[in-house]
């Protein structure tokens, strides 16, 4: 099942277009060059978004449950007294 959001722009997109249709059969390798180039853009997209939005996430993630750690660990042996 597709997503709303997906429903969406294809229907944006269909509007768009609708006065750009020409007659006739669209050549096969016509197609297959505009699909190859969407599926580029969607690889791009996702790549972009696995090095911005999703590694600065599993860094915050990772970052947290090892300051988590640290503090339990420096409780259990009493840390902050050692210093003193």
């Amino acid at each position: 099942m597709k997503s709303e959001k997906h429903q969406k722009v294809t229907k944006s997109f269909a509007e768009i277009i609708k006065d750009y249709r020409v007659e006739g059969k669209v050549p096969d390798t016509l197609k297959e060059e505009v699909f190859k180039t969407i599926e580029t853009i969607e690889l791009a997209a996702d790549i972009l978004d696995l090095f911005t939005l999703q590694f600065a996430r599993s860094e915050a993630s990772f970052i947290e449950e090892f300051q988590a750690d640290l503090n339990e660990d420096d409780l259990k042996e009493g840390y902050p007294e050692k210093l003193e």
